[in-house]
This record gives C-alpha cells, sequence and structure tokens, in this order.
C-alpha cells in the first residue's frame, strides 16, 4: 500500500524537528527476510510505535487499544498506518469478540512472513516502569509456532524505549533492538499457561537490558531533572546514556541542576508560534494524558503546511 511508505517519510521528516536526537542501536537485528514479531515496552502510546517503523526498514503491522478506533477518522488512518485494534474489557465486553479477528489478521501477516509489532504490557503510561506482561504477545507466538505455515518461523526481537521526557518536542529518545529469539529458547511442549509465564519472564529479562527502568522516577521530580542532565552530559560527551543512566550515580549527586528541558527546541523560529498553539489545543484536548505527546506531534506535523501558508498569504499582502 502506498499511503504506509509516503506516512513513513512523512512521521521521519517532522522527527527531525520534534525530537532532539533518536539513537537507534542494533536495528540490524531485524532479520531481512522472514516472520518477525517485535516486542517493546510502552511508555509514550502512539509515539513508540511511530517511532520503530520510521527505523525499521521493513514495513510492520501494529497493535493498538482499541477505544482509539472509535472515532472513524482516526480508525481510518490508523489503518492505513497498518494499526491493528485490540480491546481491553474497559472498552466494552461487547469488543472482545473483535480481538478475534485482529488476532488472525496478525497470524495471516506472519503467514506472510511480515512483521507485527506489539507493546506486551497492553498499556500505556507516561514514566520509566516496565509493567506485567500481558498474555497477548505469549499467545501470538505459540499459535505461530505451532502452526503449520511460514508463521511457524517466526523471529522475536525485543524492543526498548527510553525518553528523556514525555511533554513535548526537543527531548531524546533512544531505541534499543535485542538479540533475536526462537523456538529454541522457549519451552514450547509445556501448556499453554506455563508457556505464557515463561515467556513474559523472558521478555521482562530482555527489556530492562534494553531500556532504562526505575519505578521510582516521577517526571518533574528532583530525580527527573538529573535524569534529563545525566542524559545530556552523557549525550554531549559523546557516551553511552544507557550505561550511565542504569550506573545511577547522578541519582545522589547533588551538583546544582540547571532548569528542566534546557535543551533548544529545533524548530526554526517561525514555526514557535504554530508549535505554542498546538500545545494549547492539545493540552485542553488531553487535560495532558497519555495522548499528550502523540497529538502534539500529529497537529503540529499536519497543521504545518496550512500554518506556513497563512503566513505567506499575510506576508505577501502586507509587502
Amino acid at each position: 500500500m502506498i499511503i504506509y511508505p509516503l506516512l513513513k517519510i512523512l512521521v521521519r521528516f517532522g522527527f527531525r524537528f520534534y525530537y532532539r536526537k533518536t539513537k537507534v542501536n542494533h536495528v540490524q537485528q531485524i532479520p531481512a527476510t522472514g516472520p518477525v514479531l517485535l516486542v517493546a515496552n510502552h511508555p509514550s502510546s502512539f509515539m513508540d510505535a511511530l517511532l520503530i517503523a520510521v527505523f525499521a526498514k521493513r514495513p510492520m503491522h501494529f497493535l493498538a487499544r482499541g477505544d482509539a478506533f472509535n472515532n472513524r477518522i482516526l480508525a481510518t488512518a490508523f489503518r492505513s498506518f497498518n494499526m491493528l485494534p485490540v480491546y481491553r474489557i474497559s472498552e466494552g465486553k461487547e469488543n472482545l469478540d473483535k480481538n478475534f479477528e485482529t488476532f488472525d489478521a496478525v497470524h495471516d501477516a506472519l503467514t506472510r512472513n511480515e512483521m507485527v509489532l506489539i507493546f506486551g504490557e497492553g498499556v500505556s503510561v507516561n514514566n520509566w516502569d516496565l509493567r506485567k506482561q500481558k498474555k497477548g504477545a505469549a499467545r501470538i507466538i505459540l499459535r505461530a509456532w505451532k502452526s503449520d505455515t511460514p508463521a511457524k518461523n517466526t523471529t522475536i526481537v525485543p524492543v526498548g524505549l527510553t525518553y528523556e521526557h514525555f511533554k513535548g518536542a526537543g527531548k531524546s529518545v533512544l531505541i534499543n533492538y535485542g538479540n533475536t529469539l526462537h523456538q529454541t529458547d522457549f519451552k514450547t511442549q509445556t501448556n499453554a499457561a506455563d508457556f505464557v509465564q515463561f515467556f513474559n519472564i523472558k521478555i521482562v529479562q530482555e527489556l530492562q537490558q534494553l531500556a532504562y527502568i526505575n519505578p521510582n522516577i516521577k517526571q518533574q521530580s528532583i530525580e527527573h531533572i538529573k535524569l534529563v542532565n545525566a542524559w545530556q552530559h552523557a549525550e554531549s560527551n559523546q557516551k553511552d546514556i544507557l550505561v550511565m543512566l542504569k550506573q545511577e550515580f547522578w541519582l545522589t549527586s547533588n551538583t546544582n541542576t540547571p532548569k528542566l528541558f534546557n535543551a533548544k527546541f529545533p524548530f526554526f523560529f517561525w514555526l514557535w508560534p504554530h508549535y505554542k498553539a498546538m500545545q494549547t489545543i492539545t493540552q485542553k484536548a488531553t487535560n495532558g494524558n497519555i495522548f499528550y505527546d502523540s497529538v502534539l506531534f500529529g497537529l503540529t506535523l499536519l497543521l504545518a503546511p496550512f500554518y506556513m501558508a497563512t503566513i505567506w498569504f499575510v506576508l505577501r499582502a502586507i509587502f
């Protein structure tokens, strides 16, 4: 489908302005061919899927929360980017049967030797925690490995995401790909319940190595300010950011810390009014919830041409 690669180009262009820096490590771990299941942590809603998608050479399908598909316009946009809905019981028992269609679509994609991304936690929260893994990823891979289709050759690649912060532009993000996992790394001969438990333990162990995990840090806290400054210090000195964060010596540092998020926003100065307007609209629309960053990025990117056209007409009228 032509829409997917066009959206990928557009989003990647937008990231050049929205993020101060994106660091992608070991993306070559993704096999060039064959069925692949990416399993990632989920700290920033739709931004997680977009980041993983635009820096991967292969197209992929995504599993996303079902309530986001309630709006027909958004649902069409999401499906254009290969997103598939997964419904939770909190989104209505009447929707749970729709999950069978989604998981059938996932299995069909793996059978066609395609790639699928799933967030094992099932929910997204803007913090540096790693929540309990749901059963979805384990059930998908168990069905694939036990099938008589090309899906039985599915490779698992864990993906860890770490954000400098979650509110607005000007931040850096790390995307780390782990070693590939195969059927021989798991006990597939056990019963389904035991397999799910073993699979989830293994995935958690992998993700803990690929992302910075600290459930005690709250956004805009003193600890978070120290994290930001440790991050930017590592960047400026070309050090491994994740290694430095995991050492956590910066948490006990008493060094004076500058203002939070002091990095310069990479937008050109003439786009700044547009960005600030989008911030106001996004805050009112989301009340600062988990979708804040996704909505802000989407509005800023999609409405920027209209803003620039307006500026052009105004300048032409004046001069």
